[in-house]
């Protein structure tokens, strides 16, 4: 499907819509939707409405990539560098300065029981935790044959969480398994992280074990933490892997 800058949209999967404000690649347009906010989207998930008259066709040939400006609003026609990099001012050689909230991330899902008596035979509450700095849109679904059921959507502020929903008991025998996408930013300069797509499987036999719930720093009741992904166990398995020359180096 072709798509212009301006274009006014509807989303497939879910209420609402809104105008195309920006191309990210190929396969993915910013929507601004009724409340302002600048929402990444595929294209797949979306149908236009009333077109823009301006040129500015999404096309294999001609992709136009966005940039933010220091402002952070989104700009046209601007082409990116091809890698971001700090930046020295060539005159006084000066470099920028240092991400000062820091750049560790570490992105999980909380599960608690809903009855605390019976965890082990209890619907579980589902939460979406983000312990770091930066700010997190994400996207919660299920894997129903080869489509994805969504869940659940959302932005998340930095060292927050956020229910989702409720996994019933009998879903768990299933063995359902989660699809999870996380694009990490700020609203200012900041270190980019990868945006990630990640498959979660409900494991039923570790859910049938009472001791899975423990002591955690996120919730007051004992619960089941799995990380999602981390940016210091990354570093962690980094350090533990360095052999005896590497540490002398």
């Amino acid at each position: 499907m072709k798509c212009n800058i301006g274009d006014k949209i509807r989303f497939l999967n879910d209420v609402g819509g809104g105008i195309i404000v920006g191309i990210a690649n190929k396969t993915t347009v910013i929507v601004r939707d009724s409340d302002g906010f600048d929402i990444p989207t595929y294209i797949a998930n979306i149908v236009v409405v009333a077109e823009n008259n301006e040129k500015n066709l999404i096309t294999e040939d001609r992709i136009k990539p966005i940039e933010f400006d220091k402002t952070a609003e989104i700009t046209k026609n601007k082409q990116p560098t091809e890698k971001s990099q700090i930046k020295t001012n060539s005159e006084t050689n000066i470099a920028q300065p240092e991400d000062s909230d820091g750049i560790e991330f570490e992105i999980a899902l909380g599960f608690l029981p809903v009855s605390a008596d019976n965890p082990n035979d209890s619907d579980l509450e589902i939460f979406m935790i983000n312990d770091s700095s930066y700010r997190m849109f994400y996207t919660f679904g299920k894997w129903k044959q080869s489509e994805i059921e969504p869940v659940n959507k959302g932005e998340l502020e930095g060292d927050s969480k956020e229910f989702v929903g409720i996994l019933k008991k009998d879903e768990v025998v299933e063995s359902p398994v989660f699809q999870i996408n996380l694009i990490l930013f700020k609203n200012r300069n900041y270190t980019a992280q990868t945006v990630q797509q990640i498959d979660f499987e409900i494991n039923p036999v570790k859910f049938l074990n009472k001791k899975i719930f423990t002591e955690n720093d996120f919730f007051e009741q004992n619960a089941y933490i799995y990380i999602l992904t981390s940016s210091r166990k990354k570093l962690k398995d980094y350090i533990d892997n360095l052999s005896d020359s590497d540490i002398e180096k």
